[in-house]
């Protein structure tokens, strides 16, 4: 679960850095005891895809040393659907076959009331589509990726649905029926067409805004004085202050490469400073 704490294999090395270093260790969407402590929101209920290595050992470690962290409350929450797609169907509790929030909520928004729905419902919100639906989501690439992976699972009638999904039929009949009523006039169209098809929605944690805080050289912050500590540069993911509450989509390589291009810059200089 932390491959910080739970990795003892490899053999410890310690390396001197004469000019500089750069901190471009990502995030730490997989630390769940440091994000816990910090967003109890994000918890172990939340979902992350990033990879094992995901964690906040490197933050801890610029932390040590005095370096200033900031934003490390926030995260950028996703789903397995695309969210502009999820808004397009009914996202119902699996354990009721009721609809307990409203899809088309802003991105964060439904994250975080979806999470506190599970944390006190203990349940994976399901959402149902129809063939309208799934001809207009968003992201097609991303849906042909969902069906062959599983995720978006597409029935015939809604009464296959409900047997395969182990759901009440009458109930959700009636969710259903319900849901295609009051959605009259808004942006979503009413489930009426088969196939239909069932997506575990679940919140994931795919980016933490949180890190060193760095100024526009890419020098890490200190806590002490807020002054640049000397030789310390952050780039990507690790470093703060870039983002605020909602990171755009697809800004967070640009972020990377950009910050990453001024710390080498700054450690060149830095470098023949001292060679001078």
């Amino acid at each position: 679960k932390n491959e910080d704490m739970e990795n003892a294999g490899g053999l410890p090395k310690r390396y001197a850095a004469r000019y500089g270093v750069v901190l471009a260790t990502g995030g730490y969407s997989r630390d769940l005891a440091f994000r816990m402590a910090e967003a109890p929101l994000q918890s172990e209920e939340m979902a992350t895809r990033c990879h094992i290595g995901n964690t906040a050992g490197a933050l801890r470690a610029a932390l040590a040393i005095g370096a200033r962290s900031v934003h490390t409350t926030l995260g950028r929450y996703g789903f397995y659907i695309a969210s502009e797609d999820l808004r397009m169907g009914m996202v119902i509790d699996p354990k009721t076959c009721k609809r307990f929030i409203d899809e088309s909520m802003p991105r964060t928004d439904l994250a975080v009331n979806m999470l506190l729905y599970m944390q006190k419902h203990r349940c994976i919100p399901l959402g149902i589509y129809d063939k309208k639906t799934m001809d207009a989501f968003f992201d097609h690439k991303r849906r042909q990726r969902l069906l062959f992976s599983n995720a978006l699972r597409p029935y015939d009638t809604l009464e296959e649905l409900a047997a395969k999904e182990h759901l009440d039929l009458k109930t959700l009949k009636a969710t259903l029926d319900r849901y295609n009523k009051d959605i009259a006039g808004s942006l979503s169209v009413p489930l009426t067409e088969p196939p239909f098809a069932a997506c575990t929605i679940e919140p994931d944690l795919s980016y933490t805004q949180g890190g060193v805080l760095i100024n526009t050289r890419a020098e890490a912050i200190s806590a002490l004085d807020d002054k640049p500590i000397p030789g310390l540069y952050v780039a990507g993911e690790a470093s703060a202050g870039v983002f605020g509450v909602t990171r755009l989509t697809a800004c967070s390589l640009p972020d990377c490469a950009a910050f990453g291009m001024i710390a080498g810059e700054e450690i060149a200089k830095r470098a023949r400073n001292i060679k001078a």
